[in-house]
């Protein structure tokens, strides 16, 4: 049975989606254990690739500034309406959502 068979039927038996054993905590999918594991997997991870990331982010800044777009969303900077700036009309406004 693959994963996702076992996920459901866990889920239908008010198990833990992801040990089946013990109860979920109150409105949520997975036990305290699990969710405290799967925390501490998150933290490893974000501590391992923080600097990549950065470097990335950056990276990518400064290709857009380059390139005349939009730091934010990355569409093409207006010639009149955006002129001297970084982002564009909708960014500056809030109108996008951010990439997080």
């Amino acid at each position: 049975m693959t994963r996702k068979i076992f996920r459901d039927k866990f889920i239908a038996d008010g198990k833990c989606a992801n040990c089946g054993s013990r109860e979920p905590i109150k409105r949520n999918l997975y036990c305290g254990l699990c969710m405290l594991k799967d925390r501490e997997k998150g933290r490893k991870w974000y501590k391992k690739n923080k600097e990549k990331k950065k470097k990335y982010a950056l990276n990518e800044y400064y290709i857009r500034m380059e390139t005349n777009r939009c730091i934010g969303c990355g569409t093409p900077l207006h010639p009149e309406a955006d002129a001297g700036r970084v982002s564009c009309i909708n960014c500056r406004e809030g109108l996008y959502a951010t990439n997080y």
